[in-house]
């Protein structure tokens, strides 16, 4: 039996009005980050691995205001 939670999370999630205005703040900030990690880091593994954890921050992030900002207003 799945939980409420599992359910919850693994459900499509309209967005709302707040929270694509959240989803753009957040993907603004994570470009300003991602070009302070360009203009900043010598091209390296390292750098590559910023790069991509600064995507899945953002995917998480996400997907947080998607789970729970969107079902608020439903």
């Amino acid at each position: 039996m799945i939980t409420p939670e599992h359910a919850k999370a693994l459900s499509h999630h309209a967005p709302t009005p707040e929270a694509i205005a959240v989803h753009e703040r957040l993907r603004i900030a994570a470009k300003e980050y991602v070009a302070a990690l360009d203009e900043l880091l010598p091209a390296s593994r390292e750098a590559s691995l910023a790069f991509t954890s600064a995507q899945e921050s953002l995917m998480w992030a996400n997907a947080a205001v998607a789970i729970h900002i969107s079902a608020k207003e439903q």
